[in-house]
């Protein structure tokens, strides 16, 4: 119904394409975003984290820096995630600890677990145990197994979520079950 000439009709369609981790549809819906509003901050922070979390770091980090030069007073904490997670995939535990620190907010359970996968790849299991405990406090009942769920369903590559669940692991946090065919980051099917 839309004649193309509203950005956010594209904003919809990034994130369903983002929804469904189809990253070149995703990639098609922002170039055309960005045509109609090429300066709009928050789309560009939002956009570029979509492209890094979906494999393209590169072009994802080039959309968050730029609304970073926009906004560089009244950007949001979340806008560093693409940063410090391209540094995970990179196994780069110390610069990705620095982004996650510009990210970081109390409040929020995804920032503690930031914390403690990448603290646990740094040998510092004790403060990642505190990052486990906070978020547990802010978010019962969650495990290895949600953590995996969590980051496929942001589209990360299966050698990203294998390092969350490592670090994870090590840092204590809880499974499911230590049960064979029960400790899997896949669905339990209904009966």
């Amino acid at each position: 119904l839309s004649d193309g000439q509203l950005p956010v009709v594209y904003w919809g369609m990034v994130q369903a394409y983002s929804a469904s981790c189809e990253i070149d549809k995703m990639s098609t819906a922002i170039d055309r975003a960005l045509e109609l509003n090429p300066n709009d901050p928050g789309m560009l922070a939002v956009f570029g984290n979509f492209l890094a979390f979906g494999g393209r770091w590169e072009e994802g980090i080039a959309l968050i820096d730029r609304a970073l030069a926009l906004e560089p007073e009244r950007s949001r904490p979340w806008w560093h995630y693409a940063k410090a997670k391209h540094q995970i995939s990179q196994g780069h535990y110390e610069q990705a600890l620095d982004y996650f620190h510009d990210a970081f907010q109390q409040r929020n359970w995804a920032s503690h677990l930031n914390f403690a996968y990448t603290l646990s790849h740094m040998g510092r299991q004790s403060d990642a145990r505190n990052s486990v405990n906070s978020l547990l406090r802010l978010n019962p009942g969650y495990t290895v197994e949600k953590a995996a769920q969590f980051y496929r369903l942001n589209c990360f590559d299966d050698q990203y979520v294998a390092k969350v669940r490592k670090g994870l692991q090590i840092a204590g946090m809880p499974s499911r079950s230590k049960t064979a065919g029960l400790n899997s980051s896949e669905p339990i099917a209904a009966k």
